[in-house]
């Protein structure tokens, strides 16, 4: 397999299985981004806000956004 083959297979891949997470998390009321959020959040009991939001990469703003969200849906408790 050349170089060029295997790139594509790996983002088909990584497609796919955003894709999926994605249609799963749904159903349960996750919206785009929440999966990875609990998951640090169960790794990493007593998490601060803004140790997440670096790990994540996004902006404290939006991880208080969100876990506000996920609060309000029952996903977690503060």
């Amino acid at each position: 397999m050349n170089n060029r083959s295997l790139v594509h297979e790996i983002i088909t891949l990584t497609v796919t299985h955003r894709y999926r997470v994605g249609k799963a998390a749904s159903k349960l009321g996750l919206y785009f981004g929440q999966p990875g959020i609990l998951e640090y959040i169960s790794l990493n009991n007593g998490c601060t806000q803004k140790e997440l939001a670096e790990h994540l990469h996004i902006s404290p703003a939006s991880v208080a956004t969100t876990l506000k969200r996920m609060e309000k849906s029952g996903f977690i408790a503060r």
